[in-house]
């Protein structure tokens, strides 16, 4: 009766047979799911990477749209410069100002102004760009040259091109 083949005898070896198979199978799973985590936890930082360049170029858009805004004042672009200019207190070193011909695209409408000016100080032109960068206008300097002048090499001759930008 010992040497019997019984059930009862082989029960608990093919319990612990299939536990171990459970085991194995179980640790593929969760190592398997770990690397799903590991893939999506990548994925969700280049996203929130790619959240923030977004947020950054939305602002960025909102402030220009803010500037485009408030370029549909009746004021041209001439007449922008020529505060710009007047308020740095350099109206007799301009030797020219002159409005370009406008042109329309995407709704939108760009007006172009030629200026020149002599016998600039770095100070003095320095000051002029960051009045055209920061005014609330959507001012743009499309071309920008400097020269030392030949009698005072210590000062400057700029000539560049302004651009407004406008809705409409």
């Amino acid at each position: 009766m010992d040497r019997e083949f019984s059930i009862k005898r082989i029960a608990p070896f093919l319990l612990a047979a299939v536990l171990v198979w459970l085991g194995f199978q179980s640790m593929d799973s969760l190592e398997a799911l770990h690397k799903k985590e590991a893939a999506r936890r990548s994925a969700l930082k280049e996203l929130t990477v790619e959240a923030e360049t977004l947020m950054a170029m939305n602002a960025v858009m909102n402030s220009y749209s803010k500037r485009l805004g408030r370029s549909e004042g009746g004021k041209g672009l001439v007449s922008v410069l020529e505060g710009i200019i007047s308020r740095l207190s350099i109206q007799t070193y301009v030797k020219k100002l002159t409005p370009g011909e406008s042109k329309r695209a995407h709704g939108f409408v760009e007006s172009v102004a030629e200026v020149k000016l002599e016998r600039l100080d770095l100070n003095q032109v320095v000051n002029l760009l960051y009045r055209i960068k920061s005014h609330s206008a959507f001012l743009i300097v499309k071309r920008f040259k400097v020269k030392s002048d030949f009698q005072e090499p210590d000062k400057l001759n700029v000539s560049m091109t302004v651009s407004l930008i406008r809705s409409g």
